[in-house]
């Protein structure tokens, strides 16, 4: 009876270590990629995107826990989701009738991001209904990998102007802008790149991530202290902190919030309708990919069923489209304790952070951020 106590206890100490070990090798992922999906905002970037990368990966990866099929049941934000989403916020914002410096304006540009991604949860349950889940391994390698060199790319050139240190500008279009660049900004943020390339090359089993975004901001904070008067970028400031309430979609009330989404009506269902089919795709080749790592087999039609109810809680909380996340699934299985608890402890680790660290949040570095982007 005491051994059976025992082996209980340390199970529970195992899932606390395994899932507290993979929120933090998970940050690094959830405050760039939170930021990339809300590039197109220039400053206001940082802190709405970061809080909507919390809000999804907490809220919608709880329900996504739920309900999902595979062996670890982890669900994040993704770069691609991220980018199409964020192809969206920039054209919206070339609306005239957006006033964007106003917190009315920001709150309904935030209502029709979250509905865009209620609407992806929408049609994915859709695509479940329909039994659409087995086409996923039909679709052709070469495809995908061009898709995602596309996306490598656009990213790469969407944070182009943080390592600067400029304002979302764009460079290809106005090259004068980049007599201003800041040399020691684009530093930080190469030699927080750096350090991801070297750890993965080096030590591939290390969280290169978390330890980059620890190096790059102390590299930071050794430059702001030495040379008091350099130019380094700015931080990513304050965070919404009832960001992770479900308040996101409370704007659309108001008439300017629902009349830009009706401006934007086709815009919304077009960007909603990629991210499903990609989120879609994207998370039934992982969980094909974890089913290989540990002998067992997913539900495509149940998979896409949590994917699209995850998503539309996610939404409704303002958060980022949601996908399975082949990263943070693949780090937990590694560990050997991949069940419940532990993707529980994971979720609930993050909402600690985004809560109690929040004042320590707001200190880092966009360029470090970029980097790790």
């Amino acid at each position: 009876m005491q051994l059976s106590s025992q082996r209980g206890r340390s199970t529970l100490a195992q899932d606390l270590l395994s899932g507290s070990g993979n929120a933090l090798s998970t940050l690094a992922l959830v405050l760039s990629v939170g930021m990339l999906a809300f590039a197109p905002l220039g400053m206001q970037a940082a802190p709405i995107g970061i809080a909507a990368g919390f809000a999804g990966v907490v809220v919608g990866g709880l329900v996504y826990m739920v309900l999902s099929s595979t062996a670890a049941r982890l669900g994040g934000p993704s770069s691609a989701t991220a980018l199409i989403l964020a192809g969206l916020l920039a054209q919206v914002l070339g609306d005239p009738a957006l006033e964007l410096s106003t917190a009315q304006g920001l709150s309904a540009l935030i209502a029709l991001s979250a509905t865009t991604v209620v609407l992806m949860g929408l049609l994915q349950i859709g695509f479940a209904l329909l039994g659409l889940g087995r086409i996923a391994g039909y679709v052709p390698q070469p495809v995908l990998a061009g898709f995602m060199n596309g996306v490598a790319v656009l990213i790469l050139l969407s944070q182009l102007p943080v390592l600067l240190g400029l304002p979302a500008l764009n460079l290809i279009t106005d090259t004068t802008a980049l007599a201003g660049a800041q040399p020691l900004t684009l530093l930080v943020g190469l030699g927080t790149a750096a350090t991801i390339w070297l750890l993965a090359w080096k030590w591939p089993g290390a969280p290169a991530p978390l330890i980059a975004l620890l190096l790059g901001s102390a590299i930071f904070g050794a430059l702001a202290l030495g040379l008091p008067q350099a130019r380094l970028g700015p931080l990513v400031g304050a965070l919404p902190q009832g960001a992770l309430l479900p308040d996101s979609l409370l704007p659309l009330a108001r008439s300017d919030a629902l009349s830009l989404l009706q401006r934007h009506a086709l815009a919304v269902l077009t960007t909603a309708a990629v991210l499903a089919v990609i989120g879609s795709l994207e998370s039934l080749l992982s969980a094909a990919a974890t089913d290989q790592l540990t002998q067992t087999r997913h539900e495509p039609r149940r998979e896409l069923l949590a994917l699209g109810v995850a998503n539309i809680a996610s939404g409704i909380c303002g958060g980022l489209p949601l996908v399975m996340s082949r990263l943070r699934a693949v780090m937990m299985i590694q560990t050997g304790h991949h069940g419940l608890r532990a993707v529980f402890v994971s979720s609930a680790a993050l909402a600690a952070i985004y809560y109690a660290g929040g004042p320590l949040l707001a200190l880092l570095p966009k360029a470090v951020l970029a980097g790790l982007m």
